[in-house]
């Protein structure tokens, strides 16, 4: 697919994905390719294989809920650019929603916990990527984000909404990100 072909299918309105709501698997052949593709598809496969369902909750973003609980949400970036050139691409995140204090001793066990500091989410407004978020404004309170301890290890500037956030994740990662999620698998049973 070109980069015009997906610059028209991101550019997708939020009203015409009402419309349709579009499935993952969709968009994912769409608007990902080779590994990032694969290792996509992947995921989601995990997702719908360990019980989840996935559903669209907005332009490009879709929810994974387990037992009518949303653990994980997915989305598609398009970033803030318009239009895309080929270095934006692809560009696809996970966001882990589970209570990590919850599954703490299990994490640390596991040695799971250097993956949840590899998803800091820092601030949009201090030690980012210069990138601006939806939402975010240099005049709320929040700006600049807060400082949290994660295992034993101090993050400043981290965006105050934290969860682990992994953008373009690789196989251990996702590896890694399936078992947090697998840890709140087994807490629900």
């Amino acid at each position: 697919m070109s980069i015009q072909d997906i610059n028209h299918f991101i550019a997708l309105s939020r009203k015409e994905q009402v419309k349709i709501k579009p499935q993952v698997e969709d968009i994912v052949n769409v608007y990902l390719d080779g590994d990032t593709r694969k290792n996509a598809l992947d995921f989601i496969k995990f997702i719908k294989v360990n019980g989840f369902t996935f559903n669209w909750g907005g332009l490009n973003t879709w929810y994974a809920d387990y037992k009518k609980k949303c653990i994980c949400m997915f989305k598609l970036h398009s970033g803030n650019k318009r239009p895309l050139t080929p270095q934006d691409l692809p560009n696809w995140v996970i966001h882990v929603l589970i209570d990590l204090e919850k599954h703490h001793d299990s994490i640390v066990e596991e040695d799971l916990h250097h993956i949840i500091w590899d998803g800091t989410d820092y601030c949009v407004h201090k030690n980012y990527d210069g990138k601006s978020n939806v939402g975010c404004r240099t005049t709320k309170g929040c700006s600049g984000g807060k400082t949290i301890i994660l295992f034993n290890k101090e993050f400043s500037g981290m965006c105050i909404h934290f969860n682990p956030r992994f953008s373009n994740p690789d196989r251990a990662t996702i590896d890694g990100i399936k078992r947090l999620l697998g840890l709140e698998i087994e807490r629900t049973k």
